[in-house]
């Protein structure tokens, strides 16, 4: 189809804009967008406006014109799926939000009624990730070195010592920082000046004595017992009901099981 001022009237700006305002106009659906998700006809027919009476009022063929303009419709149409996705997962994050407050409650910054008990001098960053649980016992002086990317959770029925350090982030030294959740489960106890650090998992009904240090990236099962004043370097695996002595060094890479009674050298690599 050719193009003429009979089809236009007096200009082909005046026939446009004029039929986009009249919504007599409507932009061609593309079949490959997703059945059910059709652009919006203010959004289709802003962009049409934009596009012809912006860019293309020269002498530009109809086919030109047209080709283009399907161009930027598949465009329009893969940036409004994206905009679906981008919206499932914040869906599936407000669920998972929800499921955690029914677990452990709202975080911190959100409480405002709580059924816990944070001893003086306790320290935090953001709050907005950490949840603490039912008739847990948050000691004197601690420090949550929490961020608002990670997980922080403490079960119900804990007990968390006098200035204990739990960081989700933590500074190594070199110059870059480590982040990791923390995952602690029911009836956990931790005794005093211990110093947590991230990506760790704790499980329920496991205690870890005074003054223990335990390194990134280590899984605690449940039923485990850690003694005083041991050390417990990155990437360990401690089994379920495992007891752990007193001032012993467990290296990096294990995994231990049973009674443990001799320091455990870090796996070779």
């Amino acid at each position: 189809m050719s193009t003429t001022s009979e089809q236009y009237g007096t200009s082909r700006r005046e026939w446009l804009v004029t039929n986009i305002k009249d919504n007599t106009y409507r932009l061609p659906v593309n079949e490959d967008a997703p059945e059910g998700r059709p652009l919006p006809l203010g959004v289709r027919q802003k962009h049409a406006t934009d596009l012809f009476c912006q860019r293309w009022l020269g002498d530009m063929s109809d086919k030109a014109i047209w080709d283009n303009f399907a161009k930027c419709n598949k465009a329009l149409e893969a940036q409004a799926l994206a905009n679906l996705q981008f919206r499932d997962i914040v869906e599936a994050v407000q669920k998972a939000d929800e499921q955690k407050n029914e677990k452990y409650g709202k975080p911190l910054a959100q409480v405002t009624d709580p059924n816990f008990q944070i001893e003086p001098e306790f320290e935090a960053y953001f709050l907005t990730n950490v949840r603490i649980g039912k008739d847990t016992i948050i000691g004197r002086k601690c420090k949550f070195y929490d961020n608002p990317l990670q997980d922080f959770t403490i079960g119900n029925n804990c007990t968390i010592g006098a200035e204990t350090i739990i960081h989700a982030t933590t500074y190594q030294g070199d110059g870059t920082y480590v982040a990791g959740c923390i995952d602690i489960g029911d009836r956990v106890s931790i005794g005093t000046d211990c110093s947590l650090w991230p990506d760790l998992k704790i499980g329920s009904w496991s205690t870890i004595g005074e003054q223990v240090f335990i390194g990134q990236d280590v899984s605690i099962g449940q039923g485990v017992y850690i003694g005083d004043k041991v050390i417990v370097r990155k990437n360990v695996n401690i089994k379920s009901d495992a007891r752990i002595g007193n001032g012993l060094t467990i290296g990096a890479g294990n995994t231990v099981s049973g009674v443990i009674k001799e320091n455990v050298p870090a796996v070779k690599e």
